[in-house]
């Protein structure tokens, strides 16, 4: 990961460039920009109640899953090819709607024969 600052008069700008060719199939790009306010006012902390999100997990255990694994819970639910559920560079182009249709095509055959 990279981070790019740049400061203008009362504005910062922020860029984070994350390369990462194991997860992500080109570079993930974020920017962001801060305005200074002089008048800013931090409210006093107030109290919070710790919670387990996952209470499954036993204590100091992390969820996690090896490389390769496959989660094909939202492509069933959704009723899409599981390739088009794993996201990447090329799903986010409107060419990609061609490659959706054919397979669509090529999953619909299967699934009616299943309800058979």
């Amino acid at each position: 990961m990279t981070e790019y600052y740049w400061r203008h008069g009362d504005l910062l700008s922020l860029a984070i460039v994350v390369e990462d060719p194991i997860y992500l199939t080109e570079p993930l790009v974020r920017t962001a920009t801060f305005k200074r306010d002089p008048n800013l006012t931090i409210p006093a902390p107030t109290a919070f109640e710790i919670a387990e999100e996952l209470p499954s997990l036993e204590k100091g255990q992390v969820p996690a899953y090896p490389l390769g694994t496959k989660h094909p819970e939202y492509s069933e639910k959704h009723h899409l090819p599981f390739e088009a559920s794993q996201g990447g560079a090329q799903t986010m182009y409107p060419e990609y709607a061609k490659r959706l249709e054919q397979l669509m095509k090529n999953a619909a055959p299967s699934s009616s024969a299943a309800t058979k």
